[in-house]
């Protein structure tokens, strides 16, 4: 399969938008939905609204693989966009519970980012681990969810709700969702489009075109959705491959993490459907549940409407060296040299712990994978100790645009190990240089040398000290191959 595929969205109104794209094929719609006997009358319309998202001249174990890579990264801009929203909201007081929903369903965001890890794994084997955001989604003629950094509000989480919005809504719920849908669709944001998703990578994972429980599709070509095209028992990599690669609860949840979806081998079609069935039970899919990212939303939206939600103002979209995603639309440049420079830096550990993500996941278990899951584990910390740092100091004079921005300045992967470990050691010579220019700022000390971001110097002796850990590990690692 060649490393880029041109996804295209069959069926639907969404598909007649797009006509005339290069490589895109129109089913035209059914003049009656019998093609879906089987499928709730919400469902049906909303596969049928929305069409579904496909690759041409490809095995199904082909497309599945792409279409699971925009799968991983959907929710991994979704994570961002909701980490980047919690951060508008001060952690305190009556702001507590709110903070505390959104820094929650981003870390589920997590758990559905490497949950679909084990699925690429299942059928792809550790080369198709895809820890990517801006590769495939911002291309894709139907792109769920445009990249924007913003702070919460009426209209950002309007969008969140529609994204994460299961085809029947209670009935009780609507006439409190539809205003904020109508929002959400005036901003762009198509609902259940990630949910058509899932139903389509459903389809390819059932055994055969009879009905699979919960959403009972059967054959639908307008709805992308061809007899016969499913995975075959062959296409999955053996268990002892897998179990050598596979994420677990035991590697990547420790504290207390919510609803964290990673609990079961994915190793044949109906583990594979059950898993798929979880993640969009959660959040995205068609098919809903109590207590999913939907209803939080909904909670959220109307408590922001309240006043019960107090909201710090940050830009939108925050640029600091690296370019935001070509679909980002409006964005920020960090004008202040002090704030700018610790963004660069904060891209920086951003990127790192992307690279230790997708590296650990890559690597088989042992030593040196429980040595990059660490890395990861420290980064996270990091990332947020940065992030945290540039919004502690918006009340300086000029700094009032700083924030995290969650540059992405090169999200592939290499496949070899050496190759791996040379990546990690670009990202630190970067990095070398960053910290060197914050540490000849005159916002960090003054002409005198006293020290003035005694905050920043904290934070950069730990950074300093954990990547004295890191570079020993990259120099081992550089040593074994």
């Amino acid at each position: 399969m060649k490393d880029r595929q041109s996804i295209t969205w069959v069926g639907g109104k969404q598909a007649l938008r797009s006509r005339g794209r290069a490589k895109l094929r129109v089913f035209n719609r059914p003049t009656d939905d019998s093609e879906l006997p089987n499928v709730n009358e919400s469902l049906r319309k909303a596969l049928l609204e929305c069409g579904t998202p496909s690759l041409e001249g490809v095995s199904p174990r082909e497309e599945a693989i792409e279409l699971l890579k925009l799968a991983a990264e959907i929710e991994h801009v979704l994570m961002v966009q909701y980490l980047y929203a919690a951060m508008s909201v001060p952690p305190t007081g009556p702001n507590t519970k709110a903070w505390t929903t959104l820094m929650s369903i981003a870390e589920q965001e997590m758990g559905h980012l490497i949950s679909v890890q084990n699925l690429l794994l299942a059928i792809g084997g550790p080369g198709a681990i895809h820890f990517g955001r801006d590769r495939i989604r911002v291309t894709n003629p139907e792109n769920p969810m445009p990249f924007m950094l913003e702070q919460v509000s009426t209209t950002a989480l309007a969008k969140y709700l529609a994204i994460e919005m299961p085809a029947e809504v209670p009935a009780n719920l609507k006439a409190r969702v539809d205003p904020l849908v109508m929002i959400a669709r005036q901003e762009g944001v198509k609902s259940h489009s990630v949910g058509a998703l899932y139903a389509k990578l459903s389809w390819l994972f059932q055994p055969n075109d009879e009905p699979q429980a919960p959403l009972g599709l059967e054959p639908c070509a307008s709805a992308g959705l061809f007899a016969k095209r499913h995975l075959k028992p062959a296409d999955f990599i053996s268990q002892a491959e897998r179990e050598r690669f596979e994420a677990t609860r035991g590697d990547w949840v420790r504290g207390s993490v919510s609803k964290f979806i990673l609990d079961d081998s994915v190793g044949d079609a109906q583990s594979a459907l059950a898993l798929i069935s979880a993640i969009s039970k959660q959040g995205e899919g068609l098919e809903g549940q109590d207590e999913s990212h939907f209803e939080e939303f909904l909670a959220l939206a109307e408590a922001y409407a309240s006043g019960a939600v107090t909201v710090v103002a940050l830009p939108t979209t925050p640029v600091a060296s690296v370019p935001p995603p070509q679909d980002a639309g409006e964005s920020t440049l960090i004008a202040n040299v002090y704030s700018r420079a610790w963004a660069e830096l904060f891209d920086i550990r951003y990127g790192l712990l992307v690279l230790d993500l997708w590296h650990a996941m890559a690597t088989e278990r042992g030593e040196a994978r429980n040595a990059l899951i660490m890395l990861a584990y420290e980064n996270m910390t990091l990332v947020k100790s940065v992030a945290f740092h540039i919004l502690s100091r918006r009340a300086e004079n000029g700094a009032e645009d700083g924030a995290p921005p969650f540059g992405l300045a090169d999200e592939e992967m290499p496949t070899g190990t050496h190759e791996r470990w040379q990546k990690h050691a670009r990202l630190l010579d970067k990095e070398a240089e960053i910290i060197a220019r914050i540490q000849t700022s005159p916002e960090y000390t003054n002409a005198a040398g006293d020290l003035l971001d005694f905050a920043g110097y904290l934070l950069l002796d730990d950074i300093l000290a954990r990547d004295a850990t890191r570079r020993k590990l990259l120099e081992d690692g550089l040593q074994r191959v």
